[in-house]
């Protein structure tokens, strides 16, 4: 019984430990390891922590699984990936390493609800997101005045070409760095705000670690994050408005929140607030025209998991997580990807606006998910370990929160 509560405890390190190794994933060739099917330093995580929760069911003598509503649509979504690789993918073996790829990083949110238990352990789980978002923002800092310092380090994460003029992070390309870092922001100004028992330490722990994801945001030239961010934060007011019971202030807000949006699609369209358009929103506009011609040749088998990016002839991806999903698992697969969504936020935001001594990181995760739902409208992500692994993460946050405040 010792033995099975050390590996308990054990897994619980082991997941702080994946916490933190999320954008300092890299691929197992490079330290010379040669493992068939897994490839990346998360796998291997994901796998060990799965081997030790065998051994504490073989320890303890019950097979005690909690599994919650989100099941259902997660195991449908597995389904109908495995459908679209097996039968309309072109390329079977593509499109089964990313289903198996997407959904055995998935497993961490399993892992997490299973084992992540009390505040305390939520909090750990928290600070190490927080320390390791902090590092990869310095490291973002660094590569962008010290360009060529970080090479060798560079080529160990991601095997891409060095661009002075474009910051990449430890992730291979700069959008896929900021909607990392930029999905951060919401939860730590939740924590920063809506904690009343928060320390003066904590707080300069925070407000230094918004500075230095914002100034890396900033000199990373990308944009996506500022919609994100945009979503994100207009959630937090709302809910503060919410929980103030201020209806006339929501009710303003909304109107203008509506003139926002609508001045957006409106400046897009006639181009009288932003101008011509430069080459990323060009690009954006072919890859959506060339997804919703795919979508209407193949509009419910769709063509593959993730073979967006091949069967396009621009060989990009759609940058629309709605219309990715469309293109490769057809008009069911949106459907099966709403009711995810649907499901998640659903459970995450039972008892959002209580005043509970966890109300503030439900509120930060829910806004944090919000904010990279919003930046995946005109990016796409999911083909990355590393953001998959923050999405799964974030949600097993939120449901073990729902499960303590119980």
């Amino acid at each position: 019984m010792k033995l099975a509560l050390f590996l308990r405890k054990a897994i619980t390190f082991g997941i702080y430990i994946f916490a933190l190794s999320i954008p300092f994933n890299f691929p197992l060739k490079n330290i010379n390891l040669d493992i068939p099917l897994i490839k990346s330093l998360l796998i291997l995580e994901i796998l060990i922590l799965l081997f030790l929760w065998y051994l504490v069911i073989i320890f303890e003598r019950r097979l005690e699984i909690k599994l919650t509503s989100l099941v259902f649509p997660v195991i449908a979504f597995f389904i109908i990936h495995i459908f679209s690789a097996v039968f309309p993918s072109e390329k079977m073996i593509w499109s089964l390493k990313y289903t198996f790829r997407f959904f055995g990083l998935g497993l961490i949110f399993f892992i997490i609800i299973n084992f992540i238990k009390s505040k305390k352990e939520i909090e750990y789980l928290i600070n190490s997101l927080f320390l390791s978002v902090g590092v990869a923002s310095i490291f973002v800092i660094i590569q962008y005045f010290f360009p060529y310092l970080l090479v060798d380090l560079q080529y160990f994460f991601k095997d891409v070409k060095i661009s002075v003029h474009r910051i990449r992070g430890l992730f291979g390309w700069p959008t896929d760095m900021s909607v990392y870092l930029g999905t951060f922001i919401p939860l730590i100004l939740s924590c920063l705000i809506y904690n009343p028992k928060e320390t003066l330490l904590k707080k300069i722990f925070y407000l230094s670690l918004l500075t230095i994801i914002i100034f890396a945001l900033v000199l990373s030239k990308t944009r996506g994050w500022i919609l994100g961010l945009f979503f994100g934060l207009s959630s937090l007011w709302f809910i503060y408005l919410i929980k103030k019971r201020d209806y006339r202030t929501i009710r303003i807000t909304v109107v203008i929140f509506g003139l926002i949006v609508l001045l957006f699609f409106i400046s897009g369209r006639y181009k009288f607030v932003m101008g011509d358009l430069e080459p990323s929103e060009k690009g954006r506009i072919m890859f959506i025209k060339e997804a919703l011609r795919l979508i209407k040749e193949h509009p419910f088998k769709g063509i593959g998991a993730d073979m967006c990016y091949w069967k396009s002839v621009y060989k990009f991806r759609s940058h629309n997580i709605f219309l990715e999903t469309t293109v490769n698992l057809g008009i069911f697969g949106l459907l099966v990807l709403l009711w995810l969504f649907y499901s998640i936020f659903k459970f995450i935001t039972k008892g959002i606006t209580s005043y509970s001594e966890i109300g503030y990181l439900k509120i930060g995760i829910f806004s944090s998910l919000l904010s990279f739902l919003a930046h995946n409208q005109v990016d796409y992500f999911w083909q990355l370990p590393e953001i998959t692994g923050l999405f799964w993460i974030l949600v097993g946050i939120g449901v073990s929160l729902n499960y303590y405040n119980a």
